[in-house]
Formats: C-alpha cells, sequence, structure tokens
C-alpha cells in the first residue's frame, strides 16, 4: 500500500492504531521540512505546527490495502496511541493520548514539542502542558459520516500500555506514566479505568518510573 503526501508535506506520525481488519491511520498536521532536517543540529523548528490542515484519518483494510473510509477532523496531535477496537457495529474505536500544539510560546510550533528542549529540560524551567485522553469513534460499517470524540479521563500521562492480551481488542485499564503536579515531566505511574475514568497512582516525591510495561500476573482472570 502506497499513500501519497499530501502536498507534499511529511505529517509527524509515531504510531498508529491497528485490529483486526483495520488499521488507522491520524495524519495529524504537525509537518517536518525534510530538507531542513539534513542540515539542522537542532530540530525542534523543523516540525510546523499547520492547524488549518486539520487532521487526516484514514481506514485501511488490511484484508484488502484498500483505504475504504477517509476523513478530516479537528487538528490534534499525539505522540501515542493507546489502543484500538471494532465495537458492535463494525465500526472502529480508537484511544489515543492527545498533547496541545496550538498557541505555541517556544521555538517549536507546536507547543509541546517545546518540553524537548535541552536548555529548559536541564534547569526545569519550562511549564511542560498536559495531555488530554481522548477516545474517537471512527465510522465504518455502522453507517455514521464523521469522526466523534470524547474525553476519558482529565488525569494527564503518557507513555501508554495495556495488557498486552488485549491489543487490537476492547481493554479496560491503561497504565502509563502520569503528572505529579503542573508543568512537570511524568513523575508517577497511573492507571486509569476507561470505562469509569478512576484513576490509581503512584508517585513519591524525587522518584521518576520508567515506561511502564504490562506483565500479567500467571493465573489472572
Amino acid at each position: 500500500l502506497k499513500m501519497p503526501l499530501e502536498d507534499g508535506f511529511v505529517p509527524y506520525m509515531h504510531s498508529f492504531a491497528h485490529t483486526p481488519n483495520y488499521i488507522v491511520t491520524f495524519e495529524f498536521p504537525l509537518e517536518w521540512d525534510v530538507m531542513k532536517i539534513i542540515i539542522s543540529t537542532n530540530i525542534l523548528p523543523d516540525l510546523t505546527w499547520r492547524p488549518e490542515n486539520g487532521t487526516h484519518v484514514k481506514v485501511i483494510d488490511k484484508n484488502t490495502w484498500k483505504i475504504v473510509k477517509s476523513y478530516y477532523i479537528e487538528p490534534v496531535f499525539a505522540y501515542h496511541h493507546v489502543n484500538a477496537y471494532e465495537d458492535d457495529s463494525g465500526d472502529v474505536v480508537v484511544d489515543i493520548t492527545t498533547v496541545p500544539c496550538e498557541n505555541s510560546t517556544g521555538k517549536a510550533s507546536c507547543e509541546h514539542m517545546n518540553a524537548f528542549e535541552l536548555k529548559t529540560l536541564r534547569n526545569n524551567s519550562w511549564s511542560i502542558p498536559s495531555n488530554v485522553f481522548k477516545r474517537f469513534h471512527v465510522p465504518v460499517k455502522g453507517g455514521g459520516d464523521k469522526v466523534t470524540s470524547e474525553v476519558l479521563s482529565k488525569t494527564s500521562f503518557d507513555l501508554p500500555h495495556i495488557n498486552p492480551k488485549f491489543v487490537g481488542h476492547k481493554h479496560k485499564y491503561v497504565y502509563a506514566t502520569g503528572d505529579h503536579g503542573e508543568g512537570v515531566w511524568w513523575n508517577t505511574l497511573v492507571k486509569v479505568d476507561v470505562d469509569t475514568g478512576e484513576t490509581v497512582t503512584w508517585y513519591e516525591k524525587d522518584q521518576f518510573p520508567t515506561e511502564p510495561n504490562f506483565i500479567p500476573r500467571p493465573g489472572a482472570t
């Protein structure tokens, strides 16, 4: 499958959604300037936030490798997809930890990308904006004609993982690193119930956990 780049722009797309029957890509309107990257020592200014382009959502059928649905939605950006699955209607549900790009105050035109500026990382002098955990409902077979979304939790987190048994299928819990305090890097472990929004956290002062990996307990139900 080949998908041409629209208008020559290269979207920043770190991960994508996949289910037993579909791949779903969210082409965020944060775009690389490839030629500038080649000669840059600091690539943050070589990414351009273009909210006027919106986010292009494409649904690819894994049986035919054809794009079966295509939508444009509001401009959003994210590093990581959490999981995706097909619901009872045949539509695809996609969970993503979105990060804010608008109203940048730093070198990068996407606000959250400024979190990776070494100068401010070393002295903790830049307030890192919070993530928003969102669920997108992508119509495929259910008869809908537009993508809708909802906020699943007000807890800010990233580097998400689930029980690998449920990858591509309906899940209940997400495990990730979260924020304890305003404007800080991930310094907690969190467990989020996607059905209720209930969140359990672990935090100890001056402790910074790594990206969590879920290891099922033998015999767990």
